[in-house]
């Protein structure tokens, strides 16, 4: 028995050293756990936990408060906008470092209706910034007040009450791309972000409020030719490939001494 143990396991682990992709790093720029322990700050600020690139404005930190039943899968708790004013964080400038090509953002939402919910949930800044919302047809990517990423006002159909989503906008060797749920949703637009001031939960302006759950906001940057699926991967936290390999050559190290 101990035998096919070891053997099972390097076979799991010569398979999984043997199937991961060979590609470039990807980089997170910026990350907002946004509920966990240490990353939240005075007024629930959000905090960067990578590259100290926290929030620093509040609009109405009072009506946000942290949610922990009814989380999304591998998340212990998230930031909840619904209840109470309208509430959004910015800082200005902040991103104005974060490139305009080769890279992505992303960021997991939720929301009982639409009536009363659009807004930026997780953006780069006004005048081109990368931009994921809720609009009236749906889920939505744009440059904020520049262009539409895939359907204008949002994809029709793509919202469901109370149903966690991931979405993501990826600017990829001069083309930008609206996912959701790691789906492309319309035509890439040939056109490059301009980042400057990042907001969560707050149009660009202040004009719009997004009322509901936000979790897992991540900025990143990548070389050119990165694969979309280890992009995709790293905005919603996924280690790359060669991490599970090394927890199975762990594995294969225990057993042996074990023997």
């Amino acid at each position: 028995m101990r035998t096919n143990a070891l053997t099972s396991a390097a076979g799991l682990a010569f398979a999984l050293l043997s199937t991961a992709p060979a590609h470039a790093a990807v980089t997170v720029f910026a990350e907002y756990l946004l509920g966990e322990p240490l990353t939240l700050g005075t007024n629930n600020l959000p905090l960067d936990t990578v590259g100290g690139r926290d929030f620093t404005d509040a609009i109405n930190p009072g009506g946000v408060t942290v949610g922990s039943p009814g989380a999304h899968a591998g998340s212990a708790a998230f930031m909840d906008t619904s209840s109470g004013a309208n509430s959004g964080y910015y800082n200005v400038g902040n991103f104005s470092s974060f490139p305009n090509n080769n890279v992505a953002i992303g960021v997991y939402a939720r929301a009982s209706g639409i009536s009363g919910s659009i807004g930026t949930i997780f953006g780069t800044g006004d005048g081109g910034g990368l931009d994921l919302a809720l609009h009236a047809n749906g889920w939505a990517g744009s440059l904020f007040n520049v262009a539409w990423v895939g359907p204008a006002g949002g994809v029709t159909g793509s919202f469901m009450s109370d149903t966690w989503v991931h979405l993501a906008l990826i600017c990829a060797d001069g083309l930008t791309t609206f996912y959701i749920d790691g789906v492309p949703q319309g035509a890439a637009l040939a056109m490059t972000p301009s980042n400057s001031s990042p907001h969560i939960s707050v149009s660009p302006g202040g004009a719009t409020y997004f009322d509901g759950g936000i979790d897992d906001a991540r900025a990143v940057t990548f070389d050119s030719g990165e694969s979309t699926a280890a992009v995709l991967d790293a905005l919603r936290g996924i280690p790359e490939p060669s991490s599970a390999a090394f927890l199975a050559m762990g594995c294969l190290a225990l057993i042996r001494r074990r023997r």
